[in-house]
C-alpha cells in the first residue's frame, strides 16, 4: 500500500475522532434542517415551561456541558450555547432566557448549523 492510499482512511478517522454529540437535551432531534430549530424550541419550553424554577435550568445545563453567559442589556438576559459537529456539519445548540425572582419569565432556543 502506498502512502496516498493510506492518507484518505487517516483523514477519515481523525475526522471522527473531532465529533461531538448533540448535548442530551437534543438527543433524537433531527431529519429535515428546516425542522430542527422549532423542534428544539419546542422540547426546551416543554422542559422548562415559563414559571418554573431557573435555577433548575442553570443547573441542568451546566450539567449537559452548555457554556451560559449573561448579556447585559438583553431582553433575554441569560444564553446557553453547546457546539456539536460530525464529519461533514456543526450544529449550535442555543438557549435564551430571562429570570424574575427566580422563575423562567421568557424562555426560547434556536439551533444553527453550517455544512459542508
Amino acid at each position: 500500500m502506498n502512502f496516498p492510499s493510506l492518507l484518505a482512511p487517516i483523514c477519515l478517522l481523525l475526522l471522527a475522532g473531532c465529533a461531538t454529540a448533540p448535548p442530551p437535551i437534543a438527543d433524537g432531534i433531527h431529519g429535515l434542517f428546516s425542522e430542527m430549530p422549532e423542534k428544539f424550541d419546542r422540547r426546551v419550553r416543554e422542559r422548562f415551561p415559563v414559571g418554573s424554577d431557573e435555577a433548575r435550568l442553570h443547573q441542568e445545563l451546566l450539567r449537559e456541558r452548555f457554556v451560559i453567559t449573561r448579556n447585559e442589556g438583553d431582553p433575554f438576559r441569560y444564553s446557553a450555547n453547546f457546539a456539536s459537529s460530525d464529519m461533514a456539519c456543526r450544529i449550535d445548540w442555543t438557549i435564551r432566557w430571562s429570570q424574575y425572582a427566580g422563575k423562567i419569565a421568557e424562555i426560547t432556543a434556536t439551533e444553527g448549523h453550517v455544512c459542508l
